[in-house]
């Protein structure tokens, strides 16, 4: 942990704020921590349990200076918001839960260049180790996959709308690892099909990508009742 940080915000403290709170806790005693959560019941709550943390309900109460470090852990379809909040304030760093939903990817969304996105299949062993051992151009074809059984019934709120979908949730996990070990600069779409099971957006996504010569296939499927746990998979051909 970097000595000048040490003030952290969040926004919004559900089950993944909670995680990175619990993380940065144990590798740092002495860093303060903010904490910008609407919900009034349950910052009251909150403040028992977290006498250290200073919680707020109203985003101008918040102190009117950069924070060192500031973590979007809130619904996706207002990252994008809260950033530009965060850009004005002039925020050294920002964490932030895949943003893919939030259409933040486009280059033309950037606001600035010091965010990390919360992508943490690249810090798998296994992940790491394909990355130092192969070489994208000995890549002739791939495959990235996710399976589980996820959802039995029809997810509520902002879960069952245009930001979820298991190629929002999962999925971008998923092409961010093909994006990581393979490339994806100048892909193009050479087929795709998406049904809906189980919510209103998409359950199953089948789709082929181009990448100069190579092929690149992803398939994602949350609602295969035939998977005990979640399952991640990347297939590479390689070069003989």
């Amino acid at each position: 942990m970097e000595k000048q940080l040490k003030n952290i915000l969040f926004y919004g403290f559900g089950r993944m704020g909670l995680t990175h709170l619990a993380i940065l806790q144990g590798l740092n005693s002495d860093l303060h921590f903010s904490v910008l959560e609407t919900n009034k019941k349950m910052v009251a709550i909150l403040r028992k349990n977290f006498p250290n943390v200073s919680f707020y309900t109203d985003e101008s109460k918040l102190p009117n200076e950069p924070f060192d470090l500031t973590l979007i852990t809130t619904p996706p379809f207002i990252h994008k918001q809260l950033l530009s909040k965060v850009k004005e304030r002039g925020d050294k760093r920002v964490f932030i839960e895949k943003p893919f939903g939030g259409h933040l990817n486009n280059s033309s969304d950037r606001v600035f260049d010091n965010v990390f996105i919360g992508y943490v299949l690249r810090f798998n062993p296994c992940v790491q180790w394909v990355k130092e051992n192969i070489l994208p151009k000995d890549i002739i074809k791939a495959k990235g996959q996710y399976l589980s059984h996820t959802l039995d019934k029809k997810p509520k709120g902002w879960r069952n709308g245009e930001y979820s979908g298991v190629l929002n949730e999962m999925g971008s996990h998923i092409i961010d690892l093909l994006n990581y070990i393979v490339g994806l600069d100048g892909y193009k779409v050479i087929k795709a099909s998406k049904k809906s099971v189980v919510s209103d957006v998409d359950d199953i996504v089948d789709a082929t990508l181009k990448v100069d010569d190579r092929e690149i296939e992803l398939y994602l499927n949350w609602v295969n009742k035939d998977i005990r746990k979640p399952v991640f998979g990347l297939e590479l051909e390689l070069k003989i």
